[in-house]
């Protein structure tokens, strides 16, 4: 194996190149921004969330990462948001919303709520809890993203699914985040990494940012994912052959595979075979596309 290689991860390192540029927004188009990626031989295989989290939370197992306080997960597939810090043993704690400060009341309304009941207010501070963790409420998940940056605390924001932009243009949610995208791009103590299929329906906006293209796996990135998965899941028995190996993570890179598809297709090979590595085991799989 390649052992001097050093594996490229292919959102972080994009992300990294342009961020020592002082870029802050990052949109993330491709085929690969759906996919999982090789991290290490420690780590494995992580989702895009993951593979953030590890990067940027764990400064201790990377030379050059800058550390960031949280990590904001915004999932417009699942209406959800995850929040998530890094404890004092160094691992990482998915923490509640309204463990976060909340924003500042103005006027009125906040006078108003110094009348009512504990109960009442328990009552309202849980809902709003709700509205945010489910993503129903831009305002209180930007709010107290705010509070936090004015308290020097730096956070990494993935926006994962954008494609709700393209296709509701004129919703009031939609605009309000681009106007709120369009001010964080210069705030410091925040990294934004947004997915989005088509690039094009928010270029309008005038974000000055290019698109971050994320392909499919290299056959290198395959490769080393295969041999830390047959190192676990075989005996000393199993006949590992190298060059073999390196053909069908070659064939696999160039039909274009997710690390998903190849991983899917390596766990049927292995089921039905578990003596030894067979190129013509992969013959089928390599040629067609896998289904989900």
């Amino acid at each position: 194996m390649e052992n001097d290689v050093k594996i490229q991860h292919r959102v972080i390192d994009k992300i990294e190149e342009k961020r020592q540029k002082g870029q802050i927004v990052h949109f993330l188009t491709g085929s690969g921004i759906q996919d999982n990626y090789f991290y290490n031989y420690l780590e494995g295989v992580l989702n895009l969330a993951d593979s953030l989290k590890t990067y940027y939370l764990r400064k201790e197992n990377e030379k050059n990462s800058e550390k960031y306080d949280f990590l904001i997960h915004c999932s417009y597939a699942a209406e959800a948001v995850s929040y998530y810090k890094k404890n004092l043993d160094g691992e990482i704690d998915q923490i509640d919303f309204k463990d976060l400060k909340a924003p500042k009341r103005r006027g009125g309304f906040a006078n108003a709520k110094g009348n009512r009941t504990d109960n009442k207010l328990q009552e309202e501070a849980q809902k709003e809890a709700e509205d945010a963790t489910k993503g129903h409420d831009v305002a209180l998940v930007t709010g107290r993203i705010g509070e936090l940056l004015k308290e020097g605390k730096k956070i990494v924001l993935l926006l994962e699914g954008l494609e709700w932009i393209s296709k509701m243009y004129d919703a009031q949610q939609d605009l309000r985040w681009i106007g709120i995208l369009t001010k964080w791009a210069k705030e410091n103590n925040l990294l934004v990494v947004a997915t989005i299929k088509d690039f094009e329906s928010i270029k309008k906006y005038g974000f000055e940012q290019e698109e971050t293209f994320i392909g499919n796996p290299s056959a290198l990135e395959i490769r080393y994912t295969y041999l830390r998965y047959l190192l676990r899941k075989t005996n000393d028995n199993y006949h590992l052959d190298l060059k073999v190996l390196q053909d069908v993570t070659q064939a696999l890179s160039a039909g274009k595979k997710s690390l998903v598809d190849c991983m899917r297709i390596l766990s049927a090979v292995l089921a039905k075979n578990k003596v030894s590595l067979v190129f013509e085991d992969f013959k089928d799989s390599i040629s067609k596309n896998i289904p989900e």
